[in-house]
C-alpha cells in the first residue's frame, strides 16, 4: 500500500481541484494502481481550506470502488451553521461521502478528546475491523441484537467519550452552540478587520475563513515565497512566543508562501476586548522585530 498527498495551488485557495484528482487517477491507471482510499477536506489545519468536494466527487464517481472519507476534524463543526453549508459542500458530503469525520474538540465545547465518525455503511467498517475470539463470543453478539463498538476500531476498548457530546448538546441545544460559532467567526473578523489597515505590515497567505486568520509579516509586500522573508517570520513568531502567557499564536509553513501565522478563535469566554488586546499584542511584536533588523 502506497499514498500520496495531492499538490494544491495558493490561487485556489489551496483546495483540491477536479482536474488535479483526475490526472493522479489517471497516472494510477497507467501505473497498474488500484486507488481505494480518496480523502478530501472540509476546514485544513494550515490554511482552513475546503477541496472543491461538488466538483472533485465528479471525477471520483469513475471509480465507485474508491472510498470517500472527509475529514473536517476542524471545521466539521461549522456545519451546524446553515449559511455555511453550501460553502462548505455539505450537499456533495450527503450524497456521495463514505465517512466523515470531525474533531468536536476543536470548535464544539469539548475539551480533548473527542472526534466522532460518521459512516454510510456500518457493516463496511465492522467487516474490515472485526476480530472475535471465543472468549469475546456472546450470544447477543452473534445474532447481532447489540452495536458491539470494540469491532468499529482498532482496541478492544475505549473511553466513554460520547458522555461529553451528550452533555454540551445538553447543556447549550444546537442554539447555544450556534451562538458559539457565530460569535467566534465574529471575533476572528474584528481581527481580521484591524489586520487589513493599509498601515499595518501584514500579508492574509490566504482567504480568512471561519474563525481562522492565516498572516505573515511582509513590509515590503514581497510575492510568493522568500528565504528573507521566512527568516523575518520566524523571529517574528519567537517574540509572540515570548508573550505566549498573553496570546498563543501557532506558526505553519503554506506552498508558494512560506512561514506564516495563525490566529484562530474558539473560547466561548473571548469577548471584543481580547481580540483588540491580541492584536495590539501582534503588533506589538511586527514593529520591535522590523526594528531589530
Amino acid at each position: 500500500l502506497s499514498f500520496r498527498a495531492l499538490d494544491v495551488q495558493a490561487e485556489d485557495a489551496y483546495a483540491l481541484r477536479a482536474h488535479t484528482l483526475k490526472a493522479a487517477l489517471d497516472e494510477d491507471k497507467e501505473a497498474g494502481r488500484i486507488p481505494f482510499l480518496l480523502v478530501l477536506t472540509v476546514g485544513t489545519t494550515s490554511s482552513g481550506a475546503v477541496d472543491n468536494i461538488t466538483e472533485v466527487v465528479e471525477v471520483a464517481r469513475e471509480y465507485p470502488n474508491m472510498w470517500l472519507h472527509i475529514d473536517a476534524a476542524y471545521a466539521g463543526t461549522a456545519l451546524a451553521l446553515p449559511e455555511l453549508r453550501e460553502s462548505s459542500h455539505l450537499a456533495a458530503i450527503n450524497a456521495h461521502a463514505d465517512s466523515f469525520s470531525t474533531n468536536a474538540h476543536k470548535w464544539g465545547l469539548i475539551q480533548l478528546e473527542c472526534s466522532p465518525l460518521h459512516v454510510r455503511d456500518r457493516g463496511a467498517l465492522t467487516r474490515a475491523l472485526t476480530v472475535t475470539p471465543e472468549f469475546l463470543r456472546t450470544k447477543h453478539g452473534d445474532a447481532g441484537d447489540v452495536l458491539d463498538l470494540r469491532n468499529m476500531q482498532l482496541s478492544l476498548g475505549r473511553r466513554f467519550r460520547s458522555l461529553k457530546l451528550w452533555f454540551v448538546l445538553r447543556s447549550f441545544g444546537v442554539k447555544g452552540l450556534q451562538d458559539h460559532l457565530r460569535h467566534s467567526i465574529a471575533c476572528a473578523k474584528l481581527f481580521e478587520i484591524a489586520m487589513r489597515d493599509d498601515e499595518n505590515p501584514f500579508e492574509f497567505v490566504a482567504p480568512p475563513r471561519w474563525s481562522l486568520v492565516v498572516f505573515r509579516l511582509n513590509p515590503s509586500r514581497i510575492k510568493g515565497q522568500s528565504l528573507v522573508l521566512d527568516d523575518l517570520n520566524r523571529r517574528f513568531m519567537d517574540r509572540l512566543n515570548a508573550r505566549s502567557a498573553e496570546l498563543m499564536l501557532t506558526q505553519t509553513v503554506l506552498p508558494e508562501i512560506g512561514v506564516c501565522i495563525r490566529y484562530v478563535v474558539g473560547q466561548p469566554g473571548l469577548r471584543e476586548h481580547h481580540v483588540i488586546k491580541a492584536f495590539k499584542i501582534v503588533k506589538e511584536c511586527a514593529e520591535e522585530t522590523l526594528q531589530a533588523q
